[in-house]
């Protein structure tokens, strides 16, 4: 599970660098305590919701012919998401330095860009390496083609759009 903690702090951290260096007069009425307590506690909850996916994605699996357990649903998210998981330090480096006010967007000239677009240049790489290795790693634990497993990744996520949607419309005010 570390891999996919790692992912989970990835992008927590990528987020976080984006925030402190496009939207930094926005944010900086926040406490350093916030982003730190946001880049412990994150990857946990990657951990539960990638745990919550494998149950989705067994039960989607199980619908287009998969055999799949949960648990072997997880591992197989776990080693595809690696390559996120590997920069994660890097990442997160990042996200340290521009908390702590090492890396002022102001005061860094272009630094603070150069940094960002490295960054999200790592991050957005090995997001598409994780996402293909996803499939494939999801239609061998299933064994089945690669396009059941993209399918079981549809149905997998049809629960939470239907969510979305409907929380979208509530507040929307139903007419």
């Amino acid at each position: 599970m570390p891999a996919l903690a790692g992912s989970g702090l990835a992008q927590v951290a990528s987020q976080i660098v984006v925030f402190f260096t496009e939207e930094h007069a926005k944010i900086a009425g926040y406490p350093a305590s916030t982003w730190y307590a946001v880049l412990v506690f994150w990857p946990a909850f990657t951990v539960l919701c990638s745990w919550l996916n494998a149950l989705l994605l067994r039960w989607a699996g199980r619908w287009l012919g998969g055999q799949a357990t949960a648990r072997e649903l997880l591992i197989a998210l776990a080693w595809s998401v690696m390559p996120v998981a590997l920069v994660a330090p890097l990442i997160t480096a990042e996200a340290i330095a521009l908390i702590r006010g090492a890396a002022v967007p102001e005061e860094a000239g272009g630094l603070s860009e150069i940094a960002g677009l490295v960054v999200s240049s790592f991050f957005g790489v090995t997001a598409i390496m994780s996402i293909f290795r996803m499939v494939i790693s999801v239609s061998e634990a299933q064994r089945f083609q690669k396009r059941r497993a993209v399918g079981s990744f549809v149905l997998a996520i049809l629960p939470f759009v239907v969510v979305a949607t409907a929380l979208l419309l509530a507040a929307g005010g139903l007419r």
